[in-house]
């Protein structure tokens, strides 16, 4: 299990902040973290350094 107060610091650690953050490296992260949970994880690089996660477990319809 993830401890909460942790995973809220390590979120804060990342500036996804209008241009320039780090909103795709924000996104990696939350992505590996929710593949170690049992989720299917799709990434969407929708603009350069921008990127949608998209997460469902076994029972949820795939987004497209």
């Amino acid at each position: 299990m993830v401890d909460p107060v942790a995973l809220t610091q390590r979120l804060i650690e990342f500036d996804t902040t209008n241009s320039p953050g780090q909103e795709i490296l924000c996104g990696t992260f939350l992505a590996a973290l929710l593949r170690d949970g049992g989720f299917e994880v799709t990434t969407e690089e929708f603009a350069p350094g921008r990127l949608n996660v998209i997460a469902c477990l076994a029972a949820c319809e795939r987004h497209s």
